[in-house]
């Protein structure tokens, strides 16, 4: 059996079993979907470690009675500039994914620092979702930093934008194919499982519960105008996960401190592996102008 098959199995079973457990339940159904949705999906596969790992500095934080993992690479003291660089990886990712950034930020003569989020990697827990993220980053910071320059993907790409808000980071962040609204991702996802209108309110209402916060709370296009720092915001025009419709609206503001990079029919994943994105980033982070 394929794994394509045994995973549209899983999709139909759980479809079936939330829609048994919303008729005695909503609330309860909605529980069960949320637990789905913060759970990394591919689980916690066994990755070997690029070879950039094997000089790293390794790094424990404990967060929340979890320990997260990361590393740190210290560059050659001739060229050390005294700055730090931390890189968050997106869900059902891990740091290793990283590992083609690491030697060109050293030579620039930055310290760069990775850390696997909660659940994700070697880092503890089986669940996590974007205010965990947020808060683990706000930990990361405080311990280890400060850091000149934040670089995030996917929803990492979001929980450093929200700690960026949340601690009026002045740092240049560079967001790669961010996750922008999450009302767009919890339509998209409450539709793949046909959840019925009360547990999608219930799921609703378990987040708003969960954090104080609405879900519009979780949103680039309202946190990025609370941010001030340079923005570098990298996205494809293809991407299916993040979708570019909801960069337009941001585009549109015309925020004087973000610049945009957009590529087409590197997707979702590929975008940050892209050469050209590579070389912008660095060019960014040297503080060349006109690097687009």
């Amino acid at each position: 059996m394929s794994n394509r098959t045994k995973n549209n199995i899983k999709v139909i079973y759980y479809i079936f079993l939330l829609k048994i457990i919303s008729i005695f339940s909503p609330k309860a159904a909605a529980l069960k979907a949320f637990k789905l949705f913060t759970t990394p999906y591919s689980g916690k596969p066994k990755r070997i470690a690029p070879a950039e790992f094997a000089f790293a500095t390794t790094l424990q934080l404990l967060f929340e009675e979890k320990i997260l993992y990361g590393w740190q690479w210290t560059p050659q003291p001739e060229v050390n500039n005294g700055r730090k660089v931390l890189i968050a990886h997106g869900f059902d990712s891990c740091s290793y994914r990283f590992a083609h950034y690491i030697q060109p930020f050293l030579k620039q003569g930055f310290t760069v620092i990775a850390f696997d989020a909660p659940a994700h990697g070697l880092s503890e827990g089986k669940t996590t979702n974007v205010l965990e993220y947020r808060n683990a980053i706000v930990a990361i910071i405080k311990k280890f930093g400060p850091f000149e320059v934040f670089m995030g993907h996917s929803l990492g790409g979001m929980a450093l934008a929200l700690a960026a808000e949340k601690l009026q980071e002045n740092a240049k962040i560079i967001l790669i194919a961010p996750a922008i609204e999450t009302t767009t991702t919890i339509y998209a996802f409450t539709k793949f499982l046909k959840l019925s209108t009360y547990t999608k309110i219930a799921f609703i209402n378990h987040i708003k519960n969960l954090s104080n916060h609405s879900i519009q709370y979780y949103s680039l296009s309202r946190a990025i105008k609370h941010i001030h720092a340079p923005v570098l915001w990298i996205h494809d025009e293809l991407d299916k996960i993040c979708p570019f419709k909801d960069v337009i609206p941001i585009v549109e503001k015309k925020l004087p401190n973000v610049e945009f990079y957009f590529t087409k029919g590197l997707g979702h994943s590929n975008v940050y592996k892209s050469k050209s994105v590579k070389n912008t980033i660095i060019a960014f982070t040297a503080n060349e102008q006109h690097f687009l």
